[in-house]
């Protein structure tokens, strides 16, 4: 075991802690098929996928009409996330408290996927609501190997952050009661725990770890190589029941692929042309969405806490960026008038709405509910990013809006933490 959460078009970068200065207008800066055990595959010219032969995406056209449908009429108890496994039909939705259930057909199956209840530790009032079962990827092979990863805040003390693997048990709807702590991070404070896993088009597994929570970063984890806090992470699950560290990770004989950021609200890679998008909660101005394509060099440092956005940050206090990094500044951002804890989301490249594809949607978990989106080509934004008619929630009360979701054919869902809602972006009738 390794022991250390708009709209925008892309064509083939919680809550702050401070009062918002001045809201200004949103800022616009300037692989492989996955492995068969989890493991890296040769890539690509471009390090990307293979060519999918989908349509070309028109850079500037209009967002569609959209509209949301419940894909139950059962509600679930605070869920963070729904995602679906390959091969499969059904949806899984993770709650906070511990609970992994399934939605097939509409209805919602009597037996739990899986319980982790017992594990789990409330972090209040240092953790608020952040906190519980945050995470869940599937093997890119569930289908064969019924491997699957969880990321969770475990009881007892002191503070951690778990990335944990689980099995299929002999029933198919239903996991092994057992799961094994592969990654153990020590943490700060309660919050700022990230959570989102994903498995890349490398084959291997990526996840989102926030800064350790305390204030403004005061000991300075985002910038150390030496923690896994405020990093994404890049691990070699090959093996059952173990994380290792692949070779060509940019840090030596390190998990880190990627630094500098305060709480990595939900990542996603983009299925045709690999890229990678995240959403950074900010701290107290900016809220921010980055994009590291093929194109990038390895080793980004997304700048927290000398940077909030693309400005300098007034809690700096005499910090550098690590040493032979540069910062990789958003491709959008947003002041604290507009939103408090930006919620990162997906890029469209479902068939349903052919008019939707490749628009990257984000949103914001604030009391003004709203999904925005922005089409992004040829590195830079060619339209909004703006808000989508049809999807706002405003009657919803904070900690609304917490996940996006994708299924296996690019469909897009939104998840409601308070409402224990889950929906289905479709187009309006």
């Amino acid at each position: 075991m390794l022991a250390h959460a708009a709209l925008v078009v892309a064509c083939g970068d919680g809550g702050g802690d401070d009062d918002p200065s001045d809201a200004g207008p949103v800022s616009q800066q300037d692989a492989a098929t996955p492995g068969t055990d989890g493991g890296r595959t040769d890539a690509g010219a471009d390090g990307g996928a293979p060519d999918s032969g989908a349509p070309a995406v028109d850079c500037d056209a209009p967002i569609p009409a959209l509209t949301m449908v419940p894909v139950t009429s059962e509600t679930f108890s605070s869920p963070l996330y729904v995602t679906q496994p390959p091969g499969s039909t059904d949806l899984y939705v993770v709650e906070r408290g511990g609970r992994i259930r399934i939605v097939r057909d509409g209805a919602v199956l009597d037996a739990d996927f899986l319980d982790v209840a017992s594990r789990l530790g409330a972090r209040a009032p240092v953790g608020g609501d952040e906190w519980g079962l945050l995470g869940l990827a599937f093997h890119p092979q569930y289908q064969t190997n019924g491997r699957f990863f969880i990321a969770y805040t475990p009881n007892g003390a002191p503070w951690r952050n778990v990335i944990a693997e689980g099995s299929r048990s002999s029933v198919p709807d239903v996991a092994e009661d057992e799961v094994t702590e592969i990654v153990s991070i020590p943490d700060d404070a309660g919050n700022h725990n990230g959570g989102m896993l994903a498995f890349g088009p490398d084959g291997y597994l990526y996840a989102g770890i926030g800064d350790g929570g305390l204030q403004r970063d005061p000991n300075n984890r985002a910038q150390d190589l030496s923690s896994l806090l405020g990093k994404i992470l890049r691990l070699d699950v090959s093996a059952p029941g173990e994380a290792r560290v692949p070779a060509d990770n940019p840090f030596a004989d390190s998990e880190i692929w990627a630094l500098g950021l305060r709480n990595p609200w939900r990542f996603s890679f983009d299925r045709e042309n690999g890229d990678f998008w995240v959403g950074d909660v900010g701290n107290q101005t900016w809220e921010e969405i980055s994009v590291v394509t093929s194109e990038t060099a390895p080793g980004v440092n997304f700048g927290w806490p000398i940077y909030e956005g693309s400005r300098e940050s007034p809690n700096r206090n005499g910090r550098n960026l690590v040493a032979g990094t540069t910062h990789h500044p958003p491709v959008a951002e947003y002041t604290h008038e507009d939103g408090i804890s930006i919620v990162g989301g997906y890029v469209y490249r479902g068939s349903a709405i052919p008019g939707l594809r490749g628009v990257y949607f984000y949103g914001d978990s604030s009391a003004d509910e709203y999904v925005r989106g922005l089409r992004y080509c040829d590195g830079e934004i060619t339209r909004g990013p703006e808000a989508v008619p049809g999807l706002e929630r405003t009657a919803l009360p904070s900690y609304g809006l917490v996940s996006f979701g994708e299924d296996e054919d690019g469909e897009l869902y939104t998840v409601y933490l308070v409402t224990g809602e889950v929906m289905r972006i479709v187009a309006a009738e």
